[in-house]
C-alpha cells in the first residue's frame, strides 16, 4: 500500500472513531438529562416546586381530577404506596389538571380522595402533554436520573400488591 492510500486509511478510521465516540457521548448525555428538566409546578400554597430539585430521589406523579371517579381509587392505592415508601428515596405528587376548579375545591377533592401526599397543578396541561398523559388517572414514575421508568393509566384496588413489589424494583433500579 502506498503513502497516500495508508494516510486515507489512518484519516477514513480516525473520522469513523471519532463519529462513533461523539455519538455514543450524545446519547450518554441525553441519557443523563431528566424528563422533568426545566419544569415546575404551583402546589396548592402557591410554592413553586421545581421538579430537577428530586433527581436522586424515585418521583412518583399520579395525574388527577376532581371529576375523575377513577381518580378517587387511583388515590387510595398511591397513598398507600406513598405511607409505604422511605421518604428519603422517594417524592409522590398529585398532579391535578382541573381548569375551572378553585385551589379550595382541588384541595377539598384530594382530603375527600383521601391523598395525603402532596398536589401540584396543572391547569394548562403543560406537564401531562410534555409526559403524554392520555387519561386520568395516570401515574408516572421517574428513577433518581429523572427519567421515566413507569407508566399505568387507571389503576384499581387490586393492583395495589403488584405496584408494591414494582415500588421495591424501581428503589433498586
Amino acid at each position: 500500500m502506498k503513502l497516500g492510500e495508508k494516510i486515507v486509511v489512518t484519516v477514513s478510521f480516525l473520522a469513523t472513531v471519532l463519529g462513533i465516540a461523539y455519538i455514543a457521548f450524545e446519547v450518554k448525555k441525553k441519557k443523563k438529562t431528566p424528563d422533568y428538566q426545566d419544569l415546575s409546578a404551583y402546589d396548592l400554597h402557591g410554592k413553586k416546586i421545581r421538579l430537577n430539585n428530586f433527581q436522586g430521589k424515585i418521583l412518583v406523579v399520579d395525574f388527577w381530577a376532581t371529576w375523575c371517579v377513577p381518580c378517587r381509587d387511583a388515590a387510595l392505592v398511591v397513598d398507600k404506596l406513598y405511607q409505604k415508601a422511605p421518604q428519603d428515596k422517594f417524592q409522590f405528587y398529585g398532579v391535578n389538571t382541573d381548569h375551572n376548579k378553585t385551589l379550595k375545591e382541588i384541595s377539598d377533592a384530594a382530603s375527600d380522595f383521601g391523598m395525603n401526599y402532596e398536589t401540584l397543578l396543572d391547569s394548562q396541561l403543560v406537564l401531562a402533554k410534555k409526559w403524554a398523559v392520555e387519561g386520568l388517572p395516570t401515574l408516572i414514575v421517574f428513577n433518581r436520573e429523572g427519567k421515566i421508568i413507569y407508566r399505568q393509566m387507571g389503576i384499581r384496588p387490586e393492583e395495589y400488591p403488584l405496584l408494591l413489589r414494582r415500588m421495591q424494583d424501581w428503589e433498586n433500579e
